[in-house]
């Protein structure tokens, strides 16, 4: 664990042996408004060659974290899905020879992560769409999907 004046940064090493179990989490978070950012992401660079940080920063009050999108504004924050824009719809089509559990597990998490992050209805209504589309490209009955979101 770094420290620094303003923030502190997690970093996991990977197993240098087969033998060893990889780390559950390898995300480091610091919010760190310093110029000495710039030197702290040189110094965690120089820690394993096979690894490389990239430094998160905020533009406009945005920042983009994992699977959200976090935007400041005053005095709150507003949190929304975030999707890259390598980001497909592609998952396993509904008229694949896989289990159905498999089928569906992706719009489960989808569906959950939508339920469970603290968004605003808007955006709520936006994902559903957007998962309704995925549904639908893929060749799923949308009856299915709903009743995964009853569930």
């Amino acid at each position: 664990m770094y420290y620094s004046a303003s923030g502190i940064i997690t970093l996991c090493r990977w197993p240098s042996r087969p033998t060893e179990r990889p780390p559950t989490v390898c995300d480091g978070v610091m919010v760190s408004p310093t110029v000495c950012d710039g030197i702290i992401l040189h110094e965690i660079n120089k820690t394993d060659k096979n690894l490389q940080f990239k430094m998160s920063t905020v533009d406009r009050n945005i920042m983009n974290y994992l699977d959200i999108t976090i935007q400041r504004n005053n005095n709150n924050m507003d949190i929304r899905i975030y999707r890259k824009i390598t980001c497909t719809d592609t998952t396993i089509q509904f008229s694949s020879n896989h289990p159905h559990e498999h089928k569906i597990a992706a719009f489960r998490y989808y569906i959950n992560r939508m339920i469970t992050l603290p968004i605003r209805e808007k955006s709520k209504k936006e994902e559903w769409k957007t998962i309704l589309d995925i549904a639908k490209n893929n060749g799923y009955p949308i009856h299915i999907i709903n009743n995964l979101r009853k569930n």
